[in-house]
């Protein structure tokens, strides 16, 4: 009976243990997530900030879809930043302006299409208002950027 009483006890113990170390794990994870994300969006709108001030003819960009050959030259630097992977410019109605992909690109090839949010309209919606929406993404899919770590 006493050794019953021992096992049952040291299996609760050992139950409350795996548990408890299931429960750290989880929280762990969560709060690396949630400071991998606040990271990210603190640095694209130190990034976004640093472009509308360094950027030359920005606004002509922005307004007429056209890219100066110096706001070429300095947008293309900044992809040289190791925070900076890949960015998307668009305008007030949410039409694409510029991939950065498409900095590499020889003259006249076609555009990157793309759309706020992917066809999410909550993202969309959310843009267009003026939030912040920034969307972090492993490069699994796409071997030429680099992994988040």
């Amino acid at each position: 009976m006493k050794n019953k009483t021992i096992w049952i006890s040291g299996v609760t113990i050992f139950t409350c243990i795996v548990l408890a170390v299931a429960v750290m794990a989880g929280v762990m994870r969560y709060s690396s997530m949630q400071l991998l994300e606040r990271d990210a969006e603190q640095t694209a709108i130190f990034w976004a900030e640093f472009a509308s001030s360094s950027v030359p003819d920005l606004d002509v960009l922005l307004t007429e879809g056209e890219l100066t050959d110096d706001a070429h030259i300095q947008l293309k630097r900044f992809r040289q930043v190791e925070e900076v992977f890949r960015f998307k410019m668009f305008n007030r109605e949410g039409h694409t302006m510029l991939v950065s992909d498409d900095l590499d690109n020889p003259a006249g090839a076609e555009p990157t299409v793309s759309n706020i949010g992917h066809g999410n309209t909550k993202v969309r919606n959310l843009v267009l208002n003026g939030q912040n929406v920034v969307l972090l993404k492993r490069a699994e899919d796409n071997q030429q950027r680099p992994h988040l770590q």
